[in-house]
């Protein structure tokens, strides 16, 4: 029962907005459980957004050793591959995730701005568009299609989508 603790502590600390706290009580849950996946790509997406990312990758290739058909693993592991320049990899693994989920949003926005990153215009095109089939309201899509135009020089589209990422998302 000791695990189920720490991952209650580890609900505590992250709705107290207590990241170091959060990510030691995952630590504790892994360590109890060095065998769960689930575990290990919660605790790897917090390390990686403490810029902890080496200690991420470590942990979500792990992950995905164990659980190869985790969409979540590929794509948190590619999250922080990209985060640490590791294109080629992180690319690599996003196509992982996609091809066990293909209907996410997400993993197609990230493959889209490693294409954006890359100055793949017309593929970053196609990326964003079909994640926007997906899910009409994510409004990063939206913003990251706004730049893509603006860099085709299509200022009209650019605009309109700038304008919808806006309207999702005015505090961004």
């Amino acid at each position: 029962h000791l695990t189920q603790m720490w991952l209650v502590l580890h609900s505590l600390y992250t709705k107290c907005n207590n990241p170091s706290g959060a990510i030691e009580s995952l630590r504790q849950a892994h360590k109890n459980e060095p065998e769960n996946p689930s575990t290990m790509i919660s605790l790897g997406e917090l390390l990686r957004r403490d810029s902890k990312t080496s200690e991420a990758i470590t942990i979500l290739k792990q992950a995905t050793e164990l659980d190869p058909e985790n969409a979540d693993a590929w794509n948190n592991l590619g999250v922080a591959l990209q985060q640490d320049k590791y294109i080629t990899d992180a690319k690599i693994a996003y196509k992982k995730a996609l091809a066990l989920n293909p209907k996410s949003a997400f993993i197609l926005s990230n493959l889209g701005a490693i294409a954006k990153e890359a100055e793949e215009w017309e593929l970053a095109l196609r990326y964003f568009d079909k994640a926007l089939e997906l899910d009409p309201n994510y409004a990063e899509a939206h913003s990251n299609l706004g730049t893509t135009f603006q860099e085709l020089g299509e200022f009209d589209q650019a605009e309109k989508s700038y304008t919808q990422a806006i309207a999702l998302k005015p505090d961004s």
